[in-house]
Order: structure tokens, then sequence, then C-alpha cells
């Protein structure tokens, strides 16, 4: 079976790698300078790959202005804030993996946050959840990353349902309250766009 398992940032993708292939890791860099690794564990051929944080955001999807603004979705972080181009190598990167594979595990952080961030790819590359799971480990010692592989666990759904809900929140929140702020000030006749930062 081919697997792929997406670390949360690219020294966890090394040390996942490394722990689990020992001297049959082999490391492969593209052409954008992203690397992911391939290995064999038994009759598996693993393939590691790496996001970089949150390679996915919150934005609103339509074009409205004023407020409240309510529709929102997540897009891929590169298309909404310039920013963040330098994620589009990664998102590239995994999805090119992510082809060959037919197994999925999740291996970022084991916190909410690593769960949005491994969902979220998880569902961008249409990975099947019955085809999934996830690792959960607390130190990146070979000993506890070879346990959690060894351990896997169901997605933790819920938790990302509560992650993306505290995004969600967060950033219509964030978005209407410094609409307002800014259209509140305008009527004064001070025209400077205005931001409250999270909320």
């Amino acid at each position: 079976m081919n697997i792929l398992i997406i670390a949360e940032k690219p020294s966890v993708a090394n040390r996942i790698a490394f722990s689990l292939g020992n001297s049959s890791t082999k490391t492969i860099t593209e052409k954008s300078g992203v690397r992911y690794y391939v290995l064999q564990r038994e009759s598996d051929t693993l393939y590691v790959v790496s996001a970089a944080g949150h390679l996915f955001t919150i934005h609103q999807s339509d074009k409205a202005v004023g407020y409240p603004i309510l529709n929102v979705e997540w897009a891929p972080s590169y298309r909404v804030n310039p920013s963040a181009e330098y994620t589009k190598a990664y998102l590239d990167t995994i999805s090119l993996v992510a082809g060959k594979c037919d197994f999925f595990i999740n291996a970022c952080d084991y916190d909410t946050e690593g769960t949005v961030i491994g969902m979220n790819i998880l569902k961008f590359i249409n990975a099947d959840e019955e085809k999934s799971k996830r690792m959960k480990f607390s130190t990146t010692t070979t000993q506890d990353l070879n346990d959690s592989y060894t351990n896997l666990m169901p997605l933790d759904i819920d938790n990302f349902y509560a992650g993306e809900t505290r995004h969600i929140l967060d950033w219509l929140w964030g978005i209407n309250l410094s609409r307002a702020l800014s259209s509140a000030f305008a009527s004064s006749g001070r025209r400077t766009p205005l931001s409250i930062g999270r909320v």
C-alpha cells in the first residue's frame, strides 16, 4: 500500500521519515525546493510530506461590501494573502505525492490547530475519510513516532469542527467589527480603514 503521512512542518516531516524508515529513507527535493521523503516499511511505501503551518485560511466567499459579512469558506492561503505565496509550493508538492497514495495519515501536531491544518489538507486532496487515520505523539523521539505509527487512531473530526468554528467566528467578528468601526469613523469625516485584529 502507498501511504501519505502529512506533517505540520518540515522539521517534523524529517523526524518522522527517518524514525520510521531508518536507512531506507530517500529525500526528494522538488524544483520549488520543497522536500518529501519516501521509505519502505514492511510491504508499504510511505511518503512523508510537510505543510508549512496553515496552508488554508478563512476568507469571504462572495463580493459583498459593507457589513455584516456572513459568507465565508476555506481557501488556499496563497490565493488570499500575497505574503503566503510560499505555501503554494507545499500544497503543490502534497497534491503531487497524494496522487500516488491510497491511504492517508494526519501527523500534524495533536492539538486543535494541527487537526485543522491536517484535515484541510485531507479535504483538499479528496482523501477518503474511511482510508485516513491520525498519528498522536507528544515528542518526536524515534520511539514515540514508531509507537504512534503502530497505534494509528481515527481522525479527530469533532476536534476539527471545534477548530473550524473558532476560525470562522474569529474571522466573522473581526471583519464585521472592523468594517463597523471604519464606517463609524467615516461618518465623522475620517476615511481611514481600521482593523480590530483577532477577536
